[in-house]
């Protein structure tokens, strides 16, 4: 759940997704893409057009979040990069064990279920298979989400 910055490596993701799906015929992708990345919605529909089930929502507001999350098991959180990775925090929020990748921003807030290296494919996909196991660890959660108790207490 994000943006379609550069940054938060989604041409990987649709990849290794579109790759797994051809070996497995398992999954749903669901993706939050506005309109502001027309290069990337481009590739998603193209994706979409060749039969893969890739949902894009477009943006969504925060507090309408938590019925994606609620209605999948899993988050696969690609970035090269963050500041926090309040999206994480959000998703074990909301029941979801975390696919992520194997930077620190992860590891600051969760002990997550499942890691990729999120510049190689071929490893994203691994832990899409992996995610198919019986076995997959819950996600720990390290860090807590207190904004809405932090505007409460500004609004004060």
């Amino acid at each position: 759940m994000s943006n379609g910055g550069t940054h938060k490596n989604h041409n990987n993701l649709i990849d290794a997704f579109c790759v797994y799906y051809d070996k497995k015929k398992k999954g749903i992708l669901h993706i939050t893409i506005s309109d502001e990345y027309p290069e990337l919605l481009s590739i998603i529909k193209n994706k979409i057009d060749k039969g893969y089930p890739i949902v894009n929502h477009g943006f969504i507001p925060r507090n309408e979040l938590f019925e994606i999350y609620n209605s999948n098991h899993y988050l696969i959180f690609p970035s090269l990069t963050e500041s926090f990775g309040l999206g994480i925090v959000e998703a074990l929020e909301n029941g979801c064990k975390v696919i992520g990748a194997d930077l620190p921003y992860t590891h600051a807030v969760c002990k997550p279920s499942i890691t990729f290296d999120p510049l190689d494919v071929s490893d994203m996909e691994r832990a899409f298979i992996e995610s198919q196991s019986e076995h997959v660890k819950d996600t720990e959660q390290l860090v807590f989400n207190r904004i809405d108790d932090l505007i409460n207490l500004l609004k004060k």
